[in-house]
């Protein structure tokens, strides 16, 4: 009696311990490694245009895509059952910044930290989304382009 007792007693703190562990991730990392041009221009079917030709604004000046979220604490994404799953905003963000670097320079469009013409990237809302095993999330980005407000 007293070896199942024990055996029970491990299995409550092991499942205790597993979800403070899960507590505890910060999935930045993970959703910024999911933000790739080739592996998103496969999976979402997109062609690559040639904006420098094809775009209203033929021979368009660089711009300078800067990372405007302040942000650094832990930002709950998941809030079922407590919060399991965190991003931090300004490294989130990060991401973000270089992934529209990367689609704008497929495109043809040049990208510089020296430009003039600034694109501004902030995060408003990240919210996961479980689907039984799998997950989602819904993502709301702050776009802002300050020489046109």
């Amino acid at each position: 009696m007293k070896f199942i007792h024990i055996r029970v007693v491990l299995i409550l703190l092991s499942i205790v311990l597993c979800s403070f562990v899960i507590g505890c991730i910060n999935s930045t990392r993970q959703i910024g490694r999911l933000l790739h041009p080739e592996a998103l221009n496969y999976e979402m079917e997109t062609k690559k245009i040639d904006l420098s030709v094809e775009g209203q604004c033929p021979g368009t000046r660089s711009l300078n895509i800067v990372n405007s979220e302040v942000r650094t604490e832990n930002y709950c994404i998941n809030d079922m059952m407590g919060c399991r799953m965190h991003i931090i905003p300004r490294d989130f963000a990060d991401y973000v910044v270089k992934y529209t670097e990367d689609k704008l320079n497929e495109s043809n469009i040049k990208t510089s930290g020296e430009s003039n013409e600034r694109i501004l990237v902030s995060l408003e809302e990240v919210k996961a989304i479980e689907h039984g095993f799998t997950f989602s999330s819904l993502s709301k980005i702050k776009i802002e382009i300050p020489s046109i407000d």
